[in-house]
């Protein structure tokens, strides 16, 4: 067979032949062509092969914080913020799924325990976050059966709903996700801030607008209240027909200085130190043999997207990112492979309420970086259990710091890192047993099991105030 006497293909093996061609569609020849050129860049990209999710809770109802201690009152999210996540589930399943370039090898939108983890901060608006988000990023499916050894068939109960569980660990003892809170160090940044010539001065630039809204809460205000004032505020804008609303450059004025507050002190990180320790674990678990975690899901606070911005340098590199995020806003970290090849790479990407994709490039990685550079990059920045927290913040006073800090005089050890060999004898075995109670305290107190979101730890809100506006006044 002549070399002309094939077009595409090997002489022996020949893919179209003239002959054929002479009975082609040549619209459609053209057509599968560029289909076929479209299709192979993006099977020699890497792909994700899994993933860990950060979101925020939707919108919600009115919340007051204490601008010093951070405690806070209650709130519930709105329909409208479950839309918000229900929207947000539906593109990543889109995205793992239907997009070419990002669908994640293995992904199944049939839950799975071992694919699928998810962990909700110890709120109802997150708690509530996390079931939208999961109803379309596991949709529905055809109802489930059991048939047992005498023949019976069960079908699940209610609709044809997956039901993923939601695991949570008290506000007290989450410093995962609620790392801010008790932080001595963030505290005296906090107090330190207020104090600050830099921070009267700014107040006194927006001197005017403080006073124009004075009148609304009864009392005179301050820079340190607008995150109250501003929440208070655009929470009525969205949910009060009546509110008198503020014109447009006020509302940009002071939308401008609610960022500037949550950026100024939130930027050195402490609360999100622990978060990122879970990311590189994720990470690095999903890319080992065998691994079978596909998604990791943390459903949290803006202040934990805002903590780790400014943790990692992005908020100083990024100018987009010192601001409160949207509700519903995404912080993505995909892992990524290259078929058959063993490199491993991490993209982190955030999408702001229901903007567009943003991907990131940490100070010193490149957009998709290698793993292990990844992880050189980001361990030293984080802290691992609750040690790495106490450490990380300063604190030796309560949430468990206290009793760490006590099982270490009670073995004369100086040092918070390790505890020191016991010496022999009845001392030493005094010493010892100690030790040993105070150690099975910390792991009684905070070591325990992860609850389904309708078993949620009680906590102590005792503290907390319902009210907003009675706050305000």
């Amino acid at each position: 067979m002549g070399p002309s006497s094939h077009f595409l293909g090997s002489p022996s093996f020949p893919l179209l032949t003239p002959a054929m061609l002479s009975r082609m569609n040549w619209k459609l020849f053209l057509g599968t062509l560029l289909v076929i050129g479209h299709l192979i860049p993006a099977y020699c990209e890497p792909v994700p092969i899994a993933a860990v999710i950060l979101s925020r809770h939707g919108a919600r109802t009115p919340l007051f914080k204490d601008t010093k201690t951070f405690a806070e009152g209650n709130s519930e999210l709105t329909i409208e913020g479950k839309n918000q996540l229900y929207e947000r589930g539906q593109f990543l399943h889109d995205r793992w799924t239907l997009d070419a370039g990002n669908a994640m090898v293995g992904f199944a939108d049939t839950y799975y325990q071992n694919q699928t983890y998810v962990r909700s901060s110890d709120t109802d608006r997150t708690i509530n976050s996390a079931q939208s988000l999961l109803m379309s990023l596991y949709p529905p499916k055809p109802a489930q059966t059991l048939r047992l050894a005498n023949g019976t068939t069960l079908a699940a109960p209610g609709s044809s709903d997956q039901q993923v569980p939601i695991h949570v660990v008290g506000q007290n003892e989450d410093i995962v996700l609620r790392g801010w809170f008790n932080c001595t160090k963030l505290d005296k940044h906090v107090s330190d801030l207020f104090a600050s010539d830099a921070f009267k001065s700014t107040q006194a630039q927006h001197q005017t607008l403080l006073d124009a809204l004075s009148p609304r809460f009864g009392r005179p205000l301050g820079l340190v209240d607008m995150w109250n004032v501003f929440d208070y505020l655009n929470t009525q804008r969205s949910y009060n027909a009546s509110f008198q609303d503020l014109t447009a450059d006020q509302w940009t004025e002071l939308t401008a200085l609610v960022n500037y507050l949550e950026y100024e002190k939130f930027k050195p990180g402490y609360g999100a130190a622990n978060f990122l320790a879970e990311v590189i674990k994720e990470l690095k678990a999903s890319a080992s043999p065998g691994a079978t975690r596909k998604v990791t899901y943390f459903s949290g606070h803006y202040t934990t997207f805002v903590n780790f911005f400014g943790l990692t340098g992005l908020s100083t590199a990024v100018e987009n990112l010192r601001a409160i995020p949207d509700y519903g806003s995404l912080l993505i970290f995909e892992l990524l492979a290259d078929a058959g090849k063993p490199e491993r790479y991490v993209r982190v990407s955030f999408r702001n309420g229901q903007g567009a994709v943003q991907v990131l490039s940490l100070p010193g990685l490149s957009a998709m970086a290698l793993l292990p550079d990844f992880v050189t990059r980001m361990q030293p920045l984080s802290a691992e259990g609750l040690d790495g927290w106490c450490n990380v913040c300063g604190n030796n006073e309560n949430r468990g710091c206290d009793l760490r800090t006590a099982a270490f005089s009670a073995t004369g050890s100086g040092e918070s890192s390790s505890v020191k060999p016991i010496v022999a004898g009845f001392g030493g075995a005094a010493v010892g047993v100690t030790a040993a109670i105070i150690g099975a305290m910390i792991v009684h107190k905070y070591k325990r099991r992860k609850w389904l979101a309708t078993e949620v730890l009680d906590v102590d809100r005792a503290s907390q105030v319902s009210s907003t506006k009675q706050l305000l006044v």
